[in-house]
């Protein structure tokens, strides 16, 4: 607010014509979208830490949306008040608003604003290694990886996944420049938003019994629909050939997405039988199923496809390799460190919590209750 309020004041409205620069284009405002992507990291890194929220099937999803329309004006007011303080083609790269200060010769505001850049810096990094041990115990719980970074510690906290996630983290900022890891950072979140969006229409539409793989099959073909056409659409140079196979990913989209609400009706409550809180319905609906989460799909695949096709070629390398790591780890669903079990079967005691057992589980976790533990909450409920 600090940079916007002052920026205003240096407007000058003949910075902003064009208003699209004529050299970039809206291609040009597509590949930036996509190269700082990452920006929007941190949103989904909370929905990581559900596990410590107060009522989260409510409260997060509302918490995420209202953060998201608040910053996303924040950061078209700040881009504009940017682009109006000096010529476009002058802005500096690394240091954008304390060097439009200077340019006016605002020295102090300059200061001001270098030092709330290097004061948030440590913030926006705490965020993202915060959600990084859950990742890994998520995963951990799943047979993805080792049980030891599940483990927990006398006082309940992740420490080898956060040991871990530290080392990693502190090695990649050394050694690794940033410009190397843009884009694939930003197309990295936009495959995981994809996921989410996935993830999302799986937990509202079931599958029928006797094709208990039918959803997945069709949200991955729409998956698949989506991105070909974007990536066509964007490289195909308007060729006949392109634009007929844009044509047809387009029909084999909206067919997959036809056919899961023909043979997969949606679930009276969030999960459907699948949730051991059978009938729940404490979770935030989102509106218009499932297309909302289908265009967001869309939308993410045509913000990967702005990429290089060398870009694009780096990326499907780095989810083939993922996928053979997933079929390669897999070890079961059933791990020795449980998930939640029951309310009543928990207990604190000294800023940790044990199950009855005396197992010690992660603070305040309220992840969905793993499949092994199913049949212990329904007893109990």
């Amino acid at each position: 607010l600090f940079m916007i309020t002052l920026g205003f004041l240096l407007l000058q409205p003949r910075n902003l014509t064009p208003f699209i620069p004529p050299e970039f284009g809206t291609a040009g405002i597509l590949r930036g979208a996509t190269s700082c992507f990452f920006g929007y990291l941190g949103f989904d890194e909370i929905s990581c830490l559900a596990g410590e929220a107060k009522n989260p099937q409510k409260n997060l999803p509302k918490g995420i949306l209202y953060t998201l329309m608040l910053v996303t004006v924040l950061y078209i007011m700040a881009a504009i008040t940017l682009t109006g303080m000096q010529p476009y083609s002058t802005i500096s790269e690394v240091s954008g608003f304390p060097a439009a200060f200077q340019y006016h010769g605002w020295e102090w505001a300059s200061n001001i604003s270098a030092f709330g850049e290097i004061f948030t810096l440590p913030i926006v990094v705490l965020i993202v290694f915060m959600a990084q041990p859950r990742l890994q115990y998520a995963l951990a719980m799943d047979g993805f990886l080792p049980s030891w970074f599940g483990e927990l510690n006398s006082r309940g906290n992740l420490h080898n996944g956060t040991s871990f996630a530290g080392v990693i983290m502190i090695l990649v900022a050394t050694f690794v420049p940033f410009t190397h890891l843009n884009d694939m950072i930003s197309a990295a979140v936009l495959v995981a938003f994809c996921m989410t969006n996935t993830s999302l229409i799986l937990m509202w539409h079931e599958p029928p019994e006797d094709h208990p793989n039918l959803a997945m099959q069709l949200m991955g073909g729409f998956n698949v629909a989506a991105f070909a056409m974007s990536v066509l659409w964007t490289h195909s140079n308007g060729g006949f050939f392109g634009q007929t196979l844009v044509i047809l990913a387009g029909v084999c989209g909206i067919a997959c997405v036809v056919l899961l609400c023909k043979w997969c009706p949606q679930t009276a409550s969030f999960g459907g039988s699948c949730m051991a809180y059978g009938g729940h319905d404490g979770y935030f609906h989102t509106p218009f199923m499932p297309i909302t989460p289908c265009l967001g799909i869309l939308v993410n695949t045509y913000l990967i496809s702005q990429l290089e096709l060398e870009g694009i070629a780096a990326l499907l390398f780095y989810f083939c390799i993922t996928t053979l790591f997933f079929v390669l780890t897999k070890r079961g669903s059933t791990q020795s460190l449980p998930y939640i079990r029951s309310i009543q079967e928990l207990k604190s005691h000294e800023g940790r919590e044990e199950s009855a057992n005396g197992e010690l589980l992660l603070l305040r976790s309220i992840s969905l209750p793993h499949p092994s533990s199913s049949s212990s909450l329904k007893s109990s409920a």
